[in-house]
């Protein structure tokens, strides 16, 4: 981006009450919500999610995933299918 990095870690605190990492993996947890919501990925793994949303490992993952739904991703899946039963 060619800016000054203090500058541009004050803008998205300001911006987005949150630093980079925690807006990075906002956003990675999200796009995992978006996979776990389309039924032809009900037979992913939870590693498998996990690296397809840039995640280190499958720990790190959950972490943010709780962090960000409330929820386990187990959870969160659970509840997916069974709201696609109704």
């Amino acid at each position: 981006m060619k800016s000054n990095t203090s500058y541009v870690s004050s803008a998205i605190n300001e911006g987005f009450g949150q630093n980079f990492a925690s807006l990075v993996n906002d956003y990675r947890v999200k796009h995992a919500c978006r996979i776990m919501n389309d039924p032809a990925s009900y037979n992913y793994t939870l590693d498998y999610i996990a690296s397809t949303c840039g995640f280190r490992n499958r720990n790190t993952f959950t972490q943010n995933f709780k962090r960000y739904t409330g929820l386990l991703p187990s959870q969160y899946i659970k509840m997916v299918k069974a709201g696609s039963e109704n």
